[in-house]
């Protein structure tokens, strides 16, 4: 499944009002666009760009093509009065520089005032934004300006591994006692047994639940579809989902799918969850679900292989990471022989 056909019928109307066009419309509207600064329609330019004529474009998730939005979106806020089809020369990189030093919020801790700043990881996912709007207005020949061209994005120096922090067995456990709703239940298995990142928990449908041979198809990043195997206990959660009569009245308009939530109330529900059971959130979030489903399998079969297939990893360096956290887990298990 493609991006395109994740979205909806007015999407599929935005793309064509763009590709429909002439080259010399198509130029002219992505110029009105940059001139008006108009972030709908420059939004409209880059998703036509993304899903028609970028290599990766069909094969970026919506949740993927929604933080591009929300870049866009960033830049234009940052870069007020600055004209986007000749911004200067080093427009480009004061942007950076702004992303990387200037907090972006402030928390107050014990009555003094914490700047937060972007991580690195966010820092790249707007700079990749920025470039991807100058990518598609070089298409649409608006511009052959690129304020970001050459620039380097800034390198994380916080290993991986200690970025991928997992809920104990012991704070699942109490996650689970502590969800009195069947879909929250369900939540909390999909991510901790089935290994599911939060988008893919909202997309199921229960169409894509073959329970006879326990598995469940996932759409996955990159729109890859793939078969991920699922516990008894998740098994069991889901069929109790499904008899709820109160999740049957609520579901409106996510008919079809399992969850009655979208991905965002997901989270909210989630940290709600954490809250109440005591268990740390910050710095996990819901991925943290995903990430002790890599864990517990490494550290029951000490087989990367094995963790890779259930996570879906393309690339094995990626599972690596669980090796290294089963490792520190060891070393807190001993320090205090």
């Amino acid at each position: 499944m493609t991006s395109l056909q994740l979205y909806d019928a007015s999407a599929l109307e935005r793309h064509r009002s763009w590709l429909d066009l002439s080259d010399e419309a198509l130029r002219r509207r992505a110029v009105a666009a940059a001139n008006s600064r108009d972030p709908e329609e420059l939004w409209g330019l880059v998703e036509a760009y993304l899903v028609h004529s970028s290599p990766k474009g069909s094969k970026l998730s919506r949740h993927t093509l929604n933080t591009y939005k929300r870049g866009i979106r960033d830049l234009l806020e940052h870069w007020q009065g600055v004209n986007l089809l000749r911004p200067g020369r080093r427009a480009g990189s004061l942007y950076l520089e702004e992303l990387e030093q200037i907090p972006h919020r402030i928390d107050k801790t014990d009555g003094q005032a914490a700047p937060r700043y972007r991580s690195p990881a966010t820092v790249n996912v707007k700079l990749a934004a920025a470039r991807t709007l100058y990518y598609a207005l070089a298409w649409s020949e608006a511009t052959n300006v690129d304020p970001f061209k050459g620039l380097r994005s800034r390198s994380d120096p916080v290993p991986a591994w200690e970025k991928r922090q997992p809920y104990t067995l012991k704070e699942i456990e109490r996650l689970l006692e502590g969800a009195e709703h069947p879909a929250d239940r369900v939540v909390i298995l999909l991510g901790s047994h089935a290994g599911l990142r939060r988008h893919e928990i909202a997309g199921l449908r229960w169409e894509d639940l073959r329970s006879e041979v326990r598995l469940v198809r996932v759409r996955g990043k990159g729109g890859y579809i793939e078969s991920v195997g699922v516990s008894k206990r998740l098994l069991e959660a889901l069929q109790a989902l499904r008899s709820s009569r109160d999740v049957r009245r609520r579901r409106k308009n996510r008919d079809g799918f399992i969850l009655p939530w979208g991905d965002k109330r997901i989270e909210q529900r989630f940290r709600t969850l954490c809250q109440a059971a005591g268990v740390e959130y910050e710095g996990k979030g819901i991925h943290g679900l995903r990430h002790s489903a890599g864990t517990r399998m490494y550290r029951q079969t000490r087989d990367l292989n094995q963790v890779q297939k259930h996570l879906r990893h393309k690339n094995i360096t990626t599972t690596t990471i669980y090796a290294k956290l089963e490792d520190e887990a060891t070393r807190r298990t001993i320090e205090d022989w």
